[in-house]
């Protein structure tokens, strides 16, 4: 009860406080809430405060009860696995609403939901305090959202300036997790801050698929029996040695349907270069009231195309090839505008097209799009089963552009 006290409190007191925050803070963009549904997120936040908002918080935090930290009351095992793993453990809050995010490394890099931070560039994090002790404004840091993956729903957070006496959780290993296994969580359901549950692993699903308030979701995935509600969004889902083995994430409509990212995937977004967006909205075939025609023949091929769809200056961001006369067409596209083609168009055997896409641009498809025929629309989406090197997809346009027969060497496929 004291803890739901202090979430309303906070929530009241927050909305005081935010008009004249938000002055100050210039890097803050409109967002709008989300409802719960049979399949949602835990939670879902929208809007961050910026450093200035940290200090406008003071008198939040100064009113604030004590002891509002949950202790364990389980075993022994339990008790020790909650004080060791709790610290690590951070509070993320924005302007709307909390969620929960895990620290994982002594530099100050936090693991949490893409739909924890949505749109915004910097949150604010909070750190246990130790027992007794009051949650003040001194525990809250600013952090920087490093990057995302929007279909994983995962975000890399870097604490701007984290304390030297920094908790953090090693990342666990896929691979020994079975069905049945014992998992733990922390995190703030329903605001009631720094929460333990325990369950097992229900199933493990490997490129699990599904769309949660109108998104792409897709992922490996834990479904355990931990109980998870609004607010442990972003939180770690954890073995008994306290290793992080995924990140709570969203749950179905029915008691027990618990879903984590799995540490497996948590692994690739770090390892990726930049951030993994959801493919953008694309059109079957572009109007070219611009373009630039370069014959291939000499090279044993036909003719390349590069048309301008939505832009002006050179070089042309969409690409068509048909490397013999009786084949299909297909293009390369460069859909961001930026220099680099990542993104691939096939036109499939029943007259709809397949879309490649290289979201993060290291050379390999992360997403397969099928539309189809006489639809402006991508109806589903898929992860590859196997790597596909987008440079084999549009070998033509590739070599043509290594080979400097298309004139425009700022032009690249992403690789």
């Amino acid at each position: 009860m004291m803890a739901q006290l202090f979430f309303y409190a906070l929530l009241v007191q927050l909305t005081m406080l935010l008009p004249s925050a938000l002055v100050l803070a210039q890097d803050l963009t409109s967002a709008t809430s989300t409802s719960a549904s049979d399949e949602g997120y835990a939670n879902g936040l929208r809007q961050v405060p910026d450093a200035s908002l940290l200090r406008r918080l003071s008198p939040v935090f100064q009113n604030l009860e004590k002891d509002l930290i949950l202790k364990s009351t389980r075993g022994e095992k339990e008790q020790r696995l909650f004080r060791e793993c709790a610290p690590a453990v951070v509070l993320v809050l924005t302007k709307d609403s909390l969620g929960s995010g895990v620290i994982i490394d002594k530099s100050g890099h936090v693991i949490t939901n893409h739909h924890v931070v949505g749109p915004n560039s910097t949150v604010a994090v909070v750190f246990k305090p130790r027992n007794g002790e009051d949650l003040t404004k001194d525990l809250a840091r600013r952090a920087t959202v490093e990057k995302v993956d929007e279909i994983a729903d995962l975000a890399l957070l870097k604490i701007d300036t984290p304390p030297q006496a920094l908790s953090s959780l090693p990342l666990g290993n896929a691979g020994i997790l079975e069905v049945g296994t014992d998992v733990h969580s922390i995190g703030h359901p329903e605001g009631e801050i720094w929460t333990y549950t325990r369950g097992t692993i229900s199933a493990i699903r490997k490129n699990y698929e599904t769309t949660i308030e109108g998104k792409v979701f897709r992922a490996n995935v834990i479904q355990h029996q931990t109980p998870t509600n609004p607010g442990n969004s972003g939180g770690p889902l954890l073995s008994d040695s306290c290793a992080v083995v995924g990140i709570n994430t969203f749950v179905k409509g029915r008691e027990g349907l618990n879903f984590a990212v799995s540490v497996d995937t948590v692994r690739r977004f770090l390892d990726a270069p930049k951030s993994n967006l959801a493919p953008a909205p694309v059109q079957p075939q572009p109007n070219c009231p611009k373009n630039e025609q370069y014959d291939l023949v000499r090279f044993g091929w036909g003719m390349i195309a590069g048309c301008y769809v939505e832009k002006s200056g050179a070089p042309p961001n969409w690409w068509i090839s048909r490397p013999n006369p009786n084949d299909e067409p297909y293009s390369a596209v460069d859909l961001d505008h930026n220099g680099w083609l990542e993104t691939a168009m096939i036109k499939n055997e029943d007259g709809g097209y397949l879309w490649a896409f290289d979201n993060d641009c290291d050379g390999f498809v992360d997403a397969v799009g099928y539309q189809s025929e006489g639809s402006a629309d991508i109806q589903s989406y898929s992860q590859p089963r196997q790597r596909i090197s987008l440079r084999e997809v549009v070998s033509q346009i590739d070599y043509a552009l290594k080979a400097k027969a298309i004139p425009h060497p700022t032009l690249r496929v992403c690789q």
